[in-house]
Formats: C-alpha cells, structure tokens, sequence
C-alpha cells in the first residue's frame, strides 16, 4: 500500500522524501496557514540535504500561481531568492545525481507573500495591508470594509486576508467545503486535499490460487459524504476484475506473480490520491491422478492414463511414471500424461504418478493394475468402514470377495494399525470378530488366494469410540380404542446399557393430528377425538446418541355402544331336572366387541348356578318353585342393563311346594288371625301374598289353619301344667 502523498499544512517542501525547512518572518498574523506574509527580501529557502549521492538540486519557482519554472541549480540545500514587493511565490526542488537521475518532485511549499517599504502599509489601520485591499477591489483608506462578508463564507475580510483566502470566493480552494468551515475546524483553505477523500485498498494479501476479495471498505471522506469507487489492475498477470466499481471487488488469482491493483475514491467532488495493494499468488504444488485401478488379461496392451492431474496455478506439467510392484516390464512414454505396457506375465503391478511444475512436484498417485493369466487373479474385498464403540463385538466382513474362475477362496486377515493389538478371531476365514478395549482408529488388510494366485490387500478402518452404547426406546400402546378413550403412551420400559439417565421425545408420524400429552415424559397419552389409524415414535437419547426410533399404531374406532342383555324365555321344569339358561341372544353393537356375562339368582329357594360367567349356565332345583335369574353382559368399556327370565319348577301333581328363602324376596302383606287364653298365649299368623313366587295352594290352606292348630297347641300345654 503506497504511502499518503498529500501535501502538508505546513510550510515544507520534499526532496528525495527528506523534509524541507522554510526560513522566513512572518508578518501577518501568526494563526495564518496557507499564505506567509514577509516584508524583507532576498528570501532564502533551506532544505535537508538528502542521504543519497546528489550532484546538484534543481529548483523551480511559481510566481503569483503561475506555471513552475526552473529558477537554478545549487550544489547546496538552500536557495536565495531576490523578491520583489507584491509578488507571490512558491517553491519546489528535486535532487539529480551525476548520471542524470532525478528524484521525485518535491511537495510545494506555502505560498509567500512578499511586501516591502509602503506594500506593507495599512493606511485605514483596518488589519489589512494596502496593497492586499487593493489587490481585492478593497479600499484601503476605509476601515468599515474590514468587517465585510461579499462573498457570504462566515468569513468577514480581515479574516480572509489572515487565512489568505479569496473575499470574493466562498472556497477558495474548491474543495467543496467553504473557508469559513475549514478555518474553523483548524483545516488548510487553501489546500484543497485535506478535504479529499482517502483511498484506502487494504492490506497486501498472500494466497493460494483461489477467488480473491480485495477490500476498500477503510476509504473515507473526511465530510461524511457517499464515496464511489474506481478499481484498476496496474501490474501482474492480467485477470477480469469482477465489480471494479464496487468497494469489494473479486477476480480469480490462478498464476502465479504479483498482481498490482489501484484504488481511487471520489465524492463528487475531488478525487482521492490512488492507494495500491498488492496480491501474491504462491505457486502451490500440482497434484498426481494415476488415473483408476485395472483388471485385464494377459497380453492385452495397457495404458496408464495420468491427463487428470492438475496444477492450481495451471502451469504446464511435467510426467514421470515408475514402477513399484510386479515383474519388471517396459513402460512406453514414461515422461507423458499417458503411459503404457504389455505384460505377458500374470500378477499384481503396481505404478505411481509423479507431476511436476518448474518448481514443485507432487506427491506420488498409485495405480495398480491385475493381470490375468490362464487363472485370474481373485479380488479381496474387506467390507466398508465400520463404527463401534469399545467391548463391543465388531466383525470384519470379507464375504464380497470374489474369484473370477469361480475358485474356491482362502481368506487371511491381518492387523496393520490400531491402539492396541486385538486378538482376532477367524482370521483366516470370511468372517473375523474381535473386541476392542481401547478407543481409536484401527486397520484391517484382507487378502485372498485361489491357491495359485493372492489378490491385492483391501483395507477395511474400524473407528472404535469410548464406551457409550446406544440407549434402546421400547414403546407400547393398545392395539385399538375408541373415539373418546385416553389412550396412553408406555415407553417406561426403554433402557440404556450403561445406565446413563435418558431423556424421552414422542412425536405423531402418522395419523390425524392429535394433542399428546407428556411427549417428554416415559408415559404420554392423548384423547382419541377422532376415527383412523394414528402412529407415534418413541426416541430416547443419552445425551450423547440416540436410540433407534421405536413405534406404536393404534386404531381408533367409533365411539363405544352399550351392549344388550338377552336371558331368553320365561320356561318350566320338574324338581331334579337340568335346566340351562340361554343367553346367547345378547349382543354388542359394536363389530368385533367380544361379550363377557354374568348371571345372578334373584329369587327363589337358593341353588348352585354352573357356569354363571357363560351365555349357557344350568342348574338343578331339588324343589318346586319360581325361579328368577337376572344376565347382565359387558364389552370391557361398558355393561349393559339386567334382563331377567323366570323358571317355574312344578311337581309332578302339578301343585307347588311351600316356598323356599329367596335371595331377594318380596316384601310380605300380613293377613292377621289371633286368639288368647287365660294364660297369655297369642298367636299370629301371616299370610304370604298369593302372589309371591313358590306360595301354591297347599300354603294357602295351612295358612288359614294355623292359627287353630297354635291355639290347640297352647290349650294342651295349659292342661297339662294344670295337672
């Protein structure tokens, strides 16, 4: 990045990038910055001599902002300058050594303003000289025109004459910013660069060949004001700049070199100085590609294509094919993209590739490449990489492994890297096992023959990790429910091997959307609002890994109907005869429902129902009687109303017995019938309604002897106290 080139503020000049020093009175007042007032002549400008071999500085002179001429050559740093009253000047020198070479010009110095004897008279005592009044259109015998603004810059003239500026012009420099402002923010107004905007390209880069983003986002304006861009490449192997009009533009850096770019930024106004960065490319090291591994007969013509490789800086390549591996064979074109052999012989050969740029070679690319002879080479097949974490059982699977000929195969399987030695089980069969008890990286070779002929070595990696097992989720659910059910979620039963507490996650991944409640919980459940199938997924995690995701379908159906009870007819029997109850009549309104039942005795002499959880019970009455029996049956979710059926159990004779004690027996309606005696004997008898089941005619009549029979009773036990 180049270094800021503005001029300074200060009265200098630059020679051979040393400072100049100017040697002079100052006559106005001391805040004056751009212009110097002197009233003594010769003026004598002093520099420092520059460090390198100079034979004389050449020195140039502006005068009242005319074109710089060369005044002198002086073989010291100094110069002596005759002035004459009124006149401005401006100075710069360069160095030139005794081969004609010349420095860079140096920067201006401050102008000069030279009055001598009257010039410097100020005849009003207003605070500006004569000869500056008149040279302004002023009048120098007023002294109230000191405190005019003509030119509206906040500036009053006996300021515009201190700062040098123009009282005719509101910015003198034309920098865009009015003198009054500058004057006021300590700034030049009369160097119209401390205004500019700077160019900033950001820092020089160092990259391999790749899309490079230069940056002039650090530009700025020292007024705030919006900045535009102009990028250029100045030097270096020429490359599309993509966006130059842009703070950020990009191009894609393949050779190497130096690229040189340049940034200028204007405002609108003034353009910025350029500022430069610099990209270096490194040159980076081409890569091999020996091209695919072959299988072929013997005989046959082989070619070793190597046109794949690459350089990044795209240089021009350089080939170099060698053997490492097999009987030695002629290569044809060794130092070209491709190469090739003919090869009489059966086996393995083995090739690298090695390309090179003018300075960097590559590393070297293996090929390899089976010969078949009368019996083909077989082909090792070690299975992909495996991931497993320690004392768990990995098995090395060498089952893919083939043989052209149809050749039966010996397997062999070795070690070749790990943290430990494993004992490996079955190695030298298809299938190997061993357990790990360390983590890290560990390589297996498998190699085959066909008796005759071993195939080339195929490595298999296994990447054993410290023992943490997966954790297991287990879920369950019913099978089906009803619109309406809460349905629960169960996945208490998920595990994890090293018993690390687990954290649940259930999620619906089927089905009409539901509210599930508890997803982070082991039991979730929902309410089922609507008919189909719904399925959940139950993850459980370890923090470390999760569990294979187990699911869940249940279907939801109707909602549930209330069955109905059916306990059949009404029927008759003879004492000692098997009846049966038929309830096979009831029925669920609900497909699929299966019913449970349960009979009860409700009245009558009480007996042994067998099979009252059946639709069929039957039982045996040793008695006449009503029998009733009440069914009630359920679904599981809901029962139904009791239906009940009477059975009337007759004598042979046809009349009924005395009624036995039901299980529920109905309530009786006395009929009174009493008598006394002197000694305080009472009876009452009740008579059962007629209408009681097990109450027949014989009951009747014994009830309406009774009471006589009692009396008879009493009467006898009075006599026989008597006597």
């Amino acid at each position: 990045m180049e270094p800021d080139r503005r001029p300074s503020r200060k009265a200098t000049l630059s020679a051979l990038g040393s400072w100049i020093l100017l040697l002079c009175l100052f006559w106005a007042a001391p805040e004056a910055q751009g212009v110097i007032y002197v009233h003594q002549t010769p003026l004598t400008f002093v520099w420092t001599a520059s460090s390198g071999s100079v034979d004389h500085y050449n020195v140039y002179v502006s005068v009242d902002g005319g074109a710089f001429r060369q005044a002198s050559e002086v073989r010291e740093p100094s110069y002596r300058l005759d002035a004459l009253d009124g006149r401005r000047y401006v100075v710069q020198v360069d160095a030139e050594d005794g081969r004609g070479n010349r420095s860079p010009m140096s920067d201006p110095s401050e102008e000069v303003v030279v009055f001598l004897g009257g010039s410097a008279s100020d005849t009003d005592g207003d605070g500006m000289p004569n000869v500056w009044e008149t040279s302004q259109a002023l009048n120098p015998y007023d002294p109230s025109d000191a405190l005019f603004d003509p030119d509206g810059d906040g500036l009053v003239n006996r300021d515009e004459c201190r700062a040098g500026t123009s009282p005719s012009k509101a910015d003198t420099d034309d920098d865009g910013v009015s003198d009054s402002l500058e004057v006021g923010r300590g700034q030049n107004p009369l160097d119209a660069w401390d205004n500019r905007p700077t160019a900033r390209a950001g820092p020089d880069q160092d990259v391999d060949p790749t899309v490079v983003t230069l940056d002039g986002t650090a530009s700025s304006d020292p007024n705030g004001d919006p900045l535009t861009f102009a990028w250029s490449q100045v030097s270096g192997p020429s490359v599309q700049l993509n966006g130059p009009a842009t703070p950020k533009p990009t191009f894609l850096g393949k050779k190497q070199g130096e690229y040189r770019f340049r940034l200028v930024v204007s405002d609108g106004k003034a353009q910025s100085l350029p500022d430069e960065t610099v990209v270096r490319v490194r040159n980076v090291a081409p890569t091999a590609d020996a091209g695919s591994d072959q299988v072929l007969d013997a005989g046959t013509a082989v070619t070793l294509d190597g046109s794949a490789s690459r350089d990044p800086n795209e240089d021009p390549l350089r080939f170099s094919w060698r053997q490492v591996q097999g009987d030695p064979v002629r290569i044809q074109g060794a130092d070209r993209a491709k190469a090739s052999f003919v090869t009489w012989n059966s086996g393995v050969f083995r090739f690298e590739l090695v390309v090179c740029d003018a300075e960097l070679c590559s590393a070297p690319d293996p090929v390899q490449v089976v010969v078949h002879g009368t019996n083909h080479v077989p082909t090792a097949v070690a299975g992909p990489d495996l991931t497993a974490n320690v004392f768990e059982t990995v098995v090395l699977d060498g089952s893919a492994s083939s043989d052209p000929d149809g050749d039966a195969l010996e397997f062999l399987w070795t070690q070749v890297e790990g943290p430990e030695q494993v004992a490996l089980e079955g190695s030298v069969e298809a299938k190997a096992r061993f357990e790990p008890w360390k983590a890290g990286l560990y390589r297996f070779e498998l190699v085959v023959t066909d008796g005759e002929n071993v195939s080339p070595a195929d490595s298999v990696t296994v990447t054993v990790l410290e023992a943490n097992r997966r954790p297991v989720a287990l879920a369950s659910a019913p099978a089906s429910a009803r619109v309406g059910d809460w349905v629960p979620l169960d996945g208490s039963g998920s595990y994890d091997p090293d018993r690390d507490p687990l954290t649940w996650q259930w999620s619906q991944v089927r089905g009409t959307r539901v509210t599930l409640a508890g997803a982070d919980s082991p039991v979730a459940g929902f309410f089922a609002l609507q008919e189909g199938t719904v399925e959940f997924e139950l993850v459980v995690l370890d923090r470390q890994v999760a569990s294979s995701p187990a699911r869940v379908s249940i279907v939801v159906e109707g909602a549930n109907q209330v069955p109905t009870a059916k306990a059949g007819e009404d029927r008759t029997g003879v004492p000692g005869e098997r009846v049966c109850l038929d309830g096979s009549e009831s029925f669920d309104p609900d497909p699929g429902d299966t019913l449970a039942y349960s009979w009860v005795q409700i009245s009558g002499p009480r007996l042994t129902l067998e099979g009252a959880r059946t639709p069929f019970p039957c039982f045996t009455a040793s008695q006449a009687g009503v029998y009733s029996f009440g069914l009630t049956v359920s679904d599981g979710r809901a029962s139904s109303l009791r239906d009940t059926v009477d059975v009337r159990i007759q004598s042979p004779s046809g009349q009924d017995p005395p009624p036995g004690e039901p299980d529920e027996p109905h309530p009786p309606r006395p009929a009174r019938a009493s008598s006394s005696s002197g000694g305080g004997c009472a009876v009452a008898a009740h008579a059962r309604d007629g209408s009681d089941p097990g109450v027949g005619e014989w009951g009747q009549i014994a009830v309406l002897f009774l009471p006589a029979l009692v009396w008879l009773a009493c009467l006898k036990r009075k006599i026989r106290e008597s006597s």
